[in-house]
């Protein structure tokens, strides 16, 4: 599960925190920090529940949604972010690949990278997540 959160340049747990609001950091393997307001926490818990759920059920997909589609389509944004953890997120269930794709969807075109490691997401309230170059642990709201 640790590779969902640092692998892909970290952009499932980006996209994580912008669809819940939640502040989320990882502060170990296997330890993931989450804070924020009660509902943010709930809705961040519980997309994490779920990986976990498709993750260790390794669930197929509904007959309606194409396996190979799935595949082909995560494949594709997983290799587009290559890192060292690209290989773990390719042996993912299907069912979970599907689930990350799903909250990635519209937001890559929202993440911008530059050498000093600042995201901006481009929206009304101009958001701005600041990362720990050292670690990519630190994440602070302006």
């Amino acid at each position: 599960m640790h590779c969902i959160f640092v692998g892909a340049e970290s952009l499932f747990l980006k996209s994580l925190i912008q669809d819940t609001c939640a502040d989320l950091c990882i502060l170990d393997i296997g330890l993931l920090g989450i804070r924020g307001s009660a509902e943010a926490v709930v809705m961040a818990r519980s997309h994490i529940q779920q990986f976990v759920k498709l993750f260790e059920n390794k669930e197929n997909l509904p007959s309606s949604q194409k396996e190979s589609e799935v595949k082909r389509e995560f494949k594709q944004f997983v290799e587009a972010h290559a890192d060292n953890y690209t290989m773990d997120l390719l042996i993912l269930p299907t069912s979970l690949k599907k689930e990350l794709l799903t909250l990635t969807q519209g937001e890559e075109n929202l993440f911008e990278t530059g050498d000093d490691e600042v995201i901006e997401m481009r929206d009304s309230q101009q958001t701005e997540f600041t990362q720990n170059a050292a670690t990519g642990l630190n994440i602070s709201r302006d």
